[in-house]
């Protein structure tokens, strides 16, 4: 693991060179980093090496807040901390990954759904709703239903709302028996923007107005095109 970490500051300092040069060219050493923040190279060296989870999970938001810092081998350090023995890293992290949302690395923020701490798991949850697999649907299933943290259910029913399928259906109607009512109403919000329909956060009412339809995603009405004023 540590070789991998070595190869991915060597080869992110490399690319580093016309990242860090739009800002820090302008003041040299302490007055640079004092008016621009650490370097790119330094925030990965710090990212991986320091010893304060609070610097590590900082060195991941200011890395991932850019565009170039979500793309490539900065994904690959992400994915690694995933696996961090801090929570607050862990949740920057997948965080990160979901801002991204490079289904490649779905695989690593599924992982992370079955994380120890409700707060990485929620997160976890919300970066499922960029990143789209259907490898995330029973995870986000299971969560959604019979986490033990509402936070987590909220997250994984709204993330739902991504995959036009039966089973899906059947969850979110699950979790309309959700004794909170942020549940209750996140998986209505998902239903309705899955069918068209309107049926609150009444399952019986919801199962009445899906046993009417052969293809209940059949009424989900087109994304209106704006006009070119509007756009502007």
């Amino acid at each position: 693991m540590k070789v991998l970490r070595n190869i991915l500051i060597l080869v992110i300092a490399a690319v580093c060179g016309g990242c860090a040069q739009q800002g820090e060219e302008a003041g040299i050493g302490h007055v640079a980093k004092k008016m621009f923040g650490p370097s790119p190279k330094e925030l990965v060296v710090q990212m991986f090496e320091s010893d304060d989870p609070d610097l590590r999970r900082d060195a991941i938001e200011r890395l991932s807040k850019k565009d170039w810092g979500r793309r490539g081998a900065y994904l690959k350090a992400y994915a690694i901390m995933t696996t961090d023995p801090a929570a607050t890293v862990r949740s920057a992290a997948v965080r990160a990954l979901g801002r991204a949302g490079d289904a490649e690395y779905a695989k690593e923020v599924i992982l992370v759904m079955g994380d120890r701490e409700p707060s990485v798991r929620t997160d976890a949850a919300v970066a499922l709703n960029s990143i789209f697999t259907s490898e995330a649907i029973k995870p986000l299933s299971v969560r959604a239903t019979s986490d033990v943290s509402s936070d987590v259910r909220v997250a994984a029913a709204r993330a739902l709302r991504q995959y036009r399928q039966r089973d899906v259906l059947e969850t979110l109607l699950r979790c309309l028996d959700d004794p909170k009512l942020a549940v209750r109403s996140r998986a209505a919000e998902s239903l309705a923007e899955l069918t068209g329909e309107n049926a609150g956060a009444d399952a019986r009412a919801w199962r009445q107005v899906l046993a009417d339809k052969n293809d209940p995603f059949a009424t989900t009405a087109p994304a209106k095109k704006k006009s070119w004023w509007k756009r502007f």
